[in-house]
């Protein structure tokens, strides 16, 4: 949805479709419930929903794409008690991040730049501080990190004098000792996962360069990452997949997790006790979409939410191999119209 989602206004559909959908980290705990965008989806994004990870009791939390306005690229605090997303209510120029409650009380705005065009907001850790990609004018991408008072804004992958260098997607892993991000022609690489360090110094790439690799995702004990692939030369197919790499600089192993066939797959992301993924898998045209749910112990993936849309944006805004597409026997269930950009939070501490 970089992916970036259909959660750009009209105005950055053209950007947006050359870059994916919001990275994240898993928080470890006990499985929750998974926050994604659907509901009354417009070129502009929808609101964000909840549901349980079967894809039952699901609840609207936000309303500004019912009013004319879009929400997008929630992202649940450590604890699950919170979530960070990125609105632009109606007549808003921007989007900008704005804070609420898991169950969607005490919605409120967080920043409010009129300098920045702020998307894909994710969590620390300890839950202090907010990393975030911000667009400037002509829709170049820089990471940024705001405490969650709203103070303290500082750049850490600061805007490129080169217009071709951007950069998207951070998230902290678990440890909190490096931030993942995806990035474009930077360090002669089209595009790749890189990571660094928490100050925003010794960046350095992480997926081979051949998978072009973004929206990572660190599992709950950052041994592993998820990514999707954006390449077209990848093996066995010419639609984006899921992969996984681990991230010991000394025993680096990939492994490709879905086998989606003429369909896409984006924005994968861990389930808290590291047993599961959720991801997004679309049509090839963008005019079907769906969320499953994959178990890790071979069973095949479970399609918990599928909708259909006109997709204007990029939908990329989607642990192992052998899922070859959806098998006979993989247990599916559509529940809804109208679901994109999981994201998988802890039950509230």
């Amino acid at each position: 949805m970089k992916s970036r989602m259909f959660c750009m206004t009209c105005a950055i559909a053209t950007i947006v479709l050359a870059i994916a959908m919001p990275a994240s980290a898993t928080f470890p705990g006990k499985n929750g419930r998974i926050a994604f965008v659907g509901g009354n989806l417009g070129p502009n994004g929808g609101d964000i929903f909840t549901m349980n990870p079967d894809g039952s009791d699901v609840k609207e939390l936000t309303t500004f794409a019912v009013n004319g306005g879009a929400a997008c690229c929630g992202f649940w605090s450590p604890d699950g008690r919170q979530l960070v997303f990125a609105a632009q209510p109606l007549g808003a120029p921007t989007y900008q991040l704005w804070m609420m409650n898991a169950d969607g009380s005490n919605q409120h705005q967080l920043l409010n730049d009129p300098n920045g065009f702020d998307l894909y907001p994710s969590f620390s850790p300890d839950g202090s501080q907010i990393v975030f990609t911000r667009f400037n004018a002509v829709f170049q991408g820089a990471i940024y990190r705001i405490q969650v008072d709203g103070t303290g804004l500082t750049a850490l992958a600061d805007f490129s004098p080169n217009p071709d260098i951007n950069s998207y997607d951070p998230v902290y892993s678990p440890d909190g000792e490096t931030i993942a991000f995806d990035s474009s022609f930077r360090s002669g690489l089209i595009y790749a996962v890189f990571l660094m360090n928490p100050d925003g110094s010794h960046i350095r790439p992480l997926s081979p360069a051949w998978l072009e690799g973004e929206t990572p995702d660190w599992s709950p004990d950052g041994r592993k990452m998820t990514f999707s692939t954006r390449t077209l030369y990848a093996p066995n197919t010419l639609t984006r997949q899921i992969w996984a790499m681990t991230t010991d600089a000394d025993d680096t192993r990939l492994e490709q997790i879905t086998f989606p066939g003429s369909s896409n797959d984006i924005g994968p992301v861990w389930s808290p006790q590291g047993d599961a993924i959720a991801f997004e898998r679309d049509s090839a045209d963008g005019s079907t979409f769906s969320i499953y749910v994959k178990s890790l112990d071979r069973s095949g993936a479970q399609m918990v939410f599928q909708g259909a849309r006109n997709r204007t944006l990029d939908s990329s805004s989607s642990i192992r191999s052998g899922l070859g597409g959806m098998r006979s026997h993989d247990a599916a269930r559509r529940i809804q119209t109208g679901a994109a950009a999981p994201r998988w939070g802890p039950v509230p501490q």
